[in-house]
């Protein structure tokens, strides 16, 4: 029984008001059937009035359960009642009309699994989140995040972080990955 386009999931931690609030307005503002989840996992409830509103439902975990697990209770909550899922980070915040065309490709488009838009930090520059399949070499030296070993490999990551790659039309990658900054 699909009831909703999209559901959503933020999982929070002593996070700013006010930030969580653009984010929190960012997804409800798209033309679509949506239901926004908001876990927080901050020790008080002081996020509680920022998420009460129509087609947001606020879970208080009152402990920190971790990221994954807080967004592993809005997806049990939601299975079969959406077409589709997506995670959020707490300052996360979409230009209008983005969630409509995410969907839009994902209904045209059965055969893809995961999709992401292009992301920008706050300045505007591009965030390289389409990646290749890390080799155990690519591994060791992200972990090894030494200034020497960085310029070193400087080409061997640009190729791995795929900026040669043109952001500005679809990409079919192997991998897809979250920056946290």
């Amino acid at each position: 029984m699909i009831t909703y386009d999209v559901a959503a999931s933020i999982v929070t931690f002593k996070n700013d008001k006010n930030v969580l609030e653009k984010a929190i307005y960012s997804f409800l503002k798209a033309d679509l059937r949506k239901i926004l989840y908001v876990i927080d996992n901050s020790p008080t409830d002081e996020l509680r009035g920022v998420c009460a509103r129509d087609n947001v439902e606020y879970i208080f975990a009152g402990h920190n359960t971790g990221f994954g697990a807080g967004h592993n209770i809005a997806i049990k909550k939601m299975i079969g009642r959406s077409k589709y899922f997506l995670i959020l980070n707490p300052d996360i915040y979409f230009n209008e009309g983005t969630l409509e065309t995410l969907f839009g490709f994902m209904r045209d488009n059965e055969d893809v699994g995961l999709v992401m838009p292009k992301v920008l930090y706050p300045d505007t520059s591009l965030q390289y989140l389409c990646r290749l399949l890390p080799s155990p070499y690519d591994m060791l030296l992200r972990k090894m995040d030494f200034k020497i070993l960085n310029s070193l490999f400087s080409a061997r990551k640009d190729r791995y972080e795929l900026k040669f790659a043109d952001y500005n039309k679809s990409m079919d990658v192997p991998y897809l990955s979250v920056q946290i900054v």
